[in-house]
């Protein structure tokens, strides 16, 4: 768990719109992409699903893989606060 969240906070921080990765609860995380489409945020993810087959979880078995399931949420209005439409979600 701690080398997927490392890679995938190494992986949107630098990215060239404003990424924040944090964990949810348990197993789940939520990064939160600003100012892209949801077509955009679709590609974001796809193109870090491809790195994340590359990702060894454990060196003693280093073919053992994650798999990552993923939702996709959009806020358009600016009023909405975000800690109440992540609990909505």
């Amino acid at each position: 768990m701690i080398n997927f969240a490392r890679d995938v906070e190494s992986y949107f921080i630098p990215m060239d719109y404003y990424a924040a990765v944090y964990r949810t609860g348990g197993e789940e995380f939520s990064i939160l992409m600003y100012g892209l489409s949801d077509d955009q945020a679709r590609q974001a993810i796809d193109d870090y699903f491809k790195r994340l087959k590359q990702l060894v979880v454990l060196r003693e078995n280093p073919k053992l893989r994650l798999t990552v399931s993923a939702g996709i949420s959009s806020i358009q209005d600016a009023e909405v606060v975000l800690k109440d439409f992540i609990e909505k979600n």
